[in-house]
């Protein structure tokens, strides 16, 4: 039977809530969290301090959580995490509960929120709660811990029934297979509003055990001929409904048939077998997050299941800053000295990495590496020092007009969310905060392109004037959305525009050192 046109992939859209690392939070952004939302379902990758806060000014509703994963147990990047579970479990509106009060009970079935995590993070969980006896724990919304074990250990606290809160539903303890990867933590189809994605996890470098995650969207198929099949459902409904086990509702196969991962075909009582939709031929969407580490993945099986994501979300915390951005006080004496300028911006980006290194993170050059090697079609930069001052842009698009107004410090942080705030004129000091962080993000693609000396060798912007990867410096409210896994014909034309514009920006500041705003009585200048 004739099948229709793929449909359109439903979009994605991923909310930066905090993006600072753990030297945080600043006045421009929190410490770690992220926000994965499929239209009514929301998936949440750390939780430091004050996330709860950020997810209700974007605003995301708590509520819509089904998922928490932490790539790790540092501070910045769990503290947050009961708070967060206890509104996603229990709104503020909804009917008061006291702990010990009677309530319904009900039997322990499939989890409202699911927690993934390293060794320790059940225990954190019961132990926060058992200690400050939120409300939530004598409820009726269940909760599940799954611990990502290594294969030497064991569960950080007890699994069985007389151990578990009153509203804390079994946990898995998961273990990686022989590759020393955790393989579909989240099966494919394991919830409809996911749209059934699966997760997979693997190890990372870190000084704590960290993970990453890598979200994979099941096969795009094309839509069931309903026209045709609606018929012939229908006049088998009499031999459906005296089958053992009796289908009583026939129209309920369309959804059997559309179900993930694919069923098995359906033989129908009048011969006739169906068939669920063949594959449409559209990439599927692949999510590559990553927690603190010092560049990739050294696990072989791992890296290659990170092969060609739709978007990687990889940690870029320490980065030197060229001079001709931010002058520093090593530049007096050197003056026009091509040389001399080479030499001292080599030196300033090794001692960057040599920091990072030590730290157990990553500068442009492990992320451009990693990237040169994985090749995605979106790059994220994330988890950036409080060194790296972010930028204010007014508007949550990942690429803002490099001379817009900025965000009103004042109101940045109003509990209205970021989309609602003041404008103000740009500032000098704000167009460095921008400058800078488009900096970094010019010294990646120029590793991952191979070509380091491009951005050394006098050209104010690196690759900015050629690259047409999309490589985007987070920031906190910043939001991508995407409904492919290529770029589309749209974003290829706002990484060029984008780019051309930063490009032009750049020289001006780095040659001239200032400028020009406006035109006439408006006319003003930014000078370095």
């Amino acid at each position: 039977m004739d099948q229709a046109r793929p449909k359109p992939l439903p979009p994605v859209t991923i909310h930066f809530l905090g993006t600072s690392a753990g030297s945080g939070p600043t006045s421009g952004r929190n410490c770690s969290s992220l926000a994965v939302h499929f239209s009514n379902e929301i998936w949440l990758f750390d939780a430091a301090d004050g996330s709860l806060n950020r997810l209700v000014q974007v605003p995301l509703r708590p509520t819509s959580i089904t998922r928490i994963f932490i790539t790790h147990l540092h501070g910045d990047h769990v503290l947050g995490l009961v708070a967060i579970l206890v509104a996603a479990l229990y709104p503020p509106d909804g009917p008061s509960v006291t702990a010990g009060s009677s309530i319904p009970q009900v039997p322990k079935g499939r989890p409202k929120v699911d927690i993934y995590g390293p060794r320790g993070v059940r225990k954190l969980v019961r132990t926060s709660l058992e200690i400050t006896r939120p409300s939530i724990i004598d409820s009726k919304e269940w909760f599940a811990v799954h611990e990502l074990l290594l294969p030497t250990e064991e569960s950080s606290v007890p699994t069985s029934q007389d151990d578990l809160l009153g509203n804390e539903v079994a946990g898995r303890d998961l273990y990686p297979d022989e590759q020393g990867v955790w393989r579909c933590i989240v099966p494919e189809g394991s919830r409809n509003a996911g749209k059934g994605w699966a997760v997979h996890a693997g190890p990372i470098e870190h000084r704590v055990p960290s993970l990453g995650f890598i979200l994979q969207e099941p096969t795009p198929r094309l839509p069931l001929d309903t026209a045709a099949l609606i018929p012939l459902l229908q006049s088998n409904a009499t031999a459906l409904a005296e089958q053992d086990p009796p289908i009583r509702h026939p129209l309920s196969l369309l959804s059997y048939l559309t179900s993930v991962p694919p069923p098995q075909p359906f033989s129908l009582p009048s011969g006739e077998i169906l068939h669920p939709p063949d594959p449409s031929g559209v990439s599927p969407r692949k999510i590559v997050i990553f927690g603190d580490c010092t560049g990739g993945t050294k696990n072989a099986a791992f890296r290659e299941m990170c092969h060609e994501p739709s978007l990687l979300i990889h940690e870029c915390t320490r980065a030197a800053v060229p001079d001709y951005i931010q002058p520093s006080k090593k530049m007096k004496g050197v003056g026009s000295d091509r040389d001399a300028l080479r030499s001292l911006e080599v030196d300033k980006r090794r001692h960057a990495q040599e920091k990072a290194l030590l730290r157990g993170h990553s500068s442009p050059i492990e992320v451009g590496e990693f990237a040169r090697e994985i090749q995605p079609k979106r790059l994220i930069l994330n988890h950036f020092s409080v060194m790296l001052k972010s930028p204010h842009y007014a508007s949550t698009q990942p690429f803002p007009p490099i001379l817009s107004p900025q965000a009103s410090a004042k109101q940045s942080g109003d509990s209205a969310g970021p989309t609602r705030t003041a404008e103000e004129q740009l500032t000098a000091t704000e167009l460095q905060a921008r400058l800078s962080m488009q900096s970094i993000a010019d010294q990646v693609g120029e590793v991952w392109l191979d070509q380091e000396q491009a951005g050394l060798s006098g050209s104010a912007t690196g690759l900015a004037e050629t690259a047409t990867q999309m490589i985007v410096p987070a920031r906190d409210f910043m939001a991508i959305t995407f409904g492919s896994h290529e770029l589309s014909h749209a974003e290829s034309e706002q990484i060029q525009t984008h780019m051309a514009d930063v490009a032009s920006v750049m020289r001006q500041w780095k040659d001239e050192g200032r400028i020009k705003l406006g035109r006439g009585a408006d006319e003003r200048w930014l000078t370095r």
